[in-house]
């Protein structure tokens, strides 16, 4: 199973995980309606099964509706690794004090889940693999 960001953190909060104020849309009329209920300032992000996002551009702070208004289209275009966007989510910043990395997965050649967690987390993970530590 590959979830987008907003389905994953859908799922987060029907168990209770907190999880920021935000909505999705495919269209920029839609994400005008998302915006002016969730206020300013907020993060555009670009919903793609792909890492880097960040890095790319596909992720970008939004401080205004002009600024609204310029990066809402150039996000929706974006194609990172050969993906391209599918649904852009809208979000309100988080008040971050300490990132983590924790990723569930089915390995399938090993006939196993896979558990890889981190103390560094953000758009640096990446960076982190050479140090992962593998029993």
């Amino acid at each position: 199973m590959r979830l987008l960001e907003y389905q994953a953190k859908v799922l987060f909060a029907d168990y209770g995980i907190p999880i920021p104020k935000g909505f999705t849309s495919t269209a920029i009329e839609q994400g005008r309606k998302d915006a002016a209920v969730l206020s300013y300032p907020f993060v555009i992000k670009a919903q793609m099964a792909v890492g880097g996002r960040g890095k790319a551009g596909a992720i970008q702070r939004c401080h205004n509706a002009d600024e609204f208004e310029l990066k809402y289209p150039e996000i929706m275009q974006k194609v990172v690794k050969g993906e391209k966007t599918k649904a852009i989510l809208l979000e309100k910043m988080a008040d971050i004090k300490k990132e983590l990395y924790l990723s569930l997965f089915l390995n399938r050649s090993k006939r196993c889940y896979t558990i890889i967690a981190s103390a560094e987390g953000g758009v640096e993970i990446e960076s982190v693999k050479s140090q992962i530590i593998r029993e």
